[in-house]
């Protein structure tokens, strides 16, 4: 595409089909009725020491010129007729970049509550199925000067992991230096006509089923998992006031505390405690100051922890290969060290047995995979992602913060989602606006929590 609003050629070569994987199609379906299935990065550029902060246009150029590294992001869903088969990415004859890369208009400077405000209605919004699945939104003026990117993008064409490469390859930069490059040419393929994507697609529902990474366990592999279900699976979360039915609006929130800070933190308590260790730990001490702000019992709070089960040498095209374990935060716990012991003992024994693994294969069972859903078996999720490790930069403006947000879902009316990036830990809080009226009190309790957790080590 040699202009950033230039309706793409078309290509007479027939484009080959690329279909959903099980575990995306899972996910596309989880967006019914107010639930949206996209993810969300929020990402904060401070004003570069020359020149000004990146325009639309700018940023439109920049990314087309990186599109060819994403082909994924040129894409939208092409359902099969009769739903016979899973949907196919094939490209947009009509992608646009003015459609993607947006301003959001604002009557002045944004604050932070502004800018939470503003993303928090985005994440309601949902994106056109009818052209690639994502959206650039651009908050030009913050009222410290900064600017903020909101980038949705649906969670099965990406889940946390997969969004850091997209983000990577076209979006920033390691230099403050990097110019820009002219966007190359681009011609979307041929698409298929219906009838032959209903052939297509009855040819493929006649093949014998099979997911080479996730093959559906048998009865026996069900009997031999017996002390990981009981573990991950027992129905003995309390049922909270996040146990409802999710409304239509949403209410964001962030919170941040200082990387190095949390890593030295737990090596002081213990060399085998991790990162996502102090993370679920500040996360519970948040969870107990809502908790204590609601009169609430501090007790039977069990958060989902997705585990990244991506490999090194797999296609760029996979989307999501996550699996997940289950954790009891101690939110009755006052003591931060004796929370963060608490978790370690949790997390390390789950990861001695391989539960991520073993729920993994389980979870193409449709019974297993439904149950897992169960508020009694989990209260919200928490991600943990690594982002870029070093100082990364939009077209020469640094990345000061990046905080990740995730959609909640029926009878989990509260999700966190956890970036390390640009020295610090970010947390985005999404909950249903309505169920959660005190967000920011977690919010709150988590950097509180960060605070007296270094003072109680020293």
């Amino acid at each position: 595409m040699g202009q950033t609003n230039a309706r793409p050629r078309r290509r007479t070569t027939r484009q080959p089909l690329d279909r959903l994987s099980a575990e995306d199609v899972e996910i596309l379906k989880r967006e019914a009725g107010p639930i949206r299935g996209h993810t969300c990065k929020v990402v904060v550029l401070e004003p570069p020491r020359k020149g000004g902060l990146p325009t639309v246009e700018q940023l439109r150029a920049s990314i087309a010129a990186r599109l060819d590294a994403a082909p994924r992001m040129r894409q939208r869903l092409a359902y099969t007729p009769l739903h016979v088969a899973a949907p196919a990415w094939l490209d947009d004859s009509e992608f646009d970049l003015a459609r993607h890369v947006i301003a959001v208009p604002t009557e002045g400077p944004v604050g932070r509550a502004g800018l939470e405000a503003v993303a928090a209605g985005l994440m309601t919004e949902r994106l056109d199925p009818a052209h690639p699945l994502w959206q650039l939104n651009v908050v030009d003026r913050l009222d410290d000067g900064s600017m903020a990117l909101i980038w949705r993008i649906h969670h099965c064409m990406a889940d946390g992991a997969t969004c850091m490469r997209l983000g990577g390859a076209v979006l920033w930069s390691d230099s403050a230096d990097a110019a820009p490059l002219p966007a190359p040419e681009w011609m979307a393929c041929q698409g298929p006509s219906s009838v032959w994507l209903l052939v297509r697609g009855l040819a493929d529902r006649a093949r014998p089923r099979h997911h080479p990474h996730r093959p559906a366990p048998s009865l026996r592999a069900l009997r031999a998992s017996a002390a990981v279900i009981r573990r991950e699976l027992r129905p003995e979360a309390a049922v909270t006031a996040l146990a409802k039915r999710a409304g239509s609006a949403r209410r964001v929130a962030f919170a941040a505390a200082p990387l190095a800070d949390a890593k030295r933190a737990g090596k002081s308590v213990d060399a085998a405690i991790t990162l996502n260790d102090v993370v679920l730990a500040l996360v519970a001490g948040g969870m107990r100051a809502w908790l204590l702000h609601r009169h609430s019992p501090t007790d039977g709070i069990r958060a989902k922890v997705p585990v990244n089960l991506h490999r090194a040498d797999e296609a760029d095209g996979v989307a999501n290969r996550d699996s997940c374990f289950f954790v009891d935060l101690p939110v009755a716990e006052p003591d931060p060290v004796k929370r963060l012991q608490a978790i370690n003992r949790e997390t390390r024994e789950r990861k001695l047995n391989h539960d991520a693994e073993t729920l993994y294969r389980l979870g193409a069972h449709p019974f297993v995979a439904r149950w897992e859903m169960n508020p009694r078996v989990f209260t919200f999720n928490i991600s943990n992602v690594r982002g870029p490790a070093h100082d990364v930069y939009v077209l020469g403006s640094r990345v000061r913060e990046m905080y990740s947000l995730a959609e909640i879902a029926p009878r989990h009316a509260l999700r966190l989602a956890v970036v390390s990036a640009a020295g610090s830990l970010f947390f985005g809080l999404c909950a249903d606006s309505d169920d959660v009226p005190y967000l920011h009190v977690v919010a709150d309790g988590i950097e509180r929590s960060a605070q007296e957790l270094l003072a109680a080590v020293g």
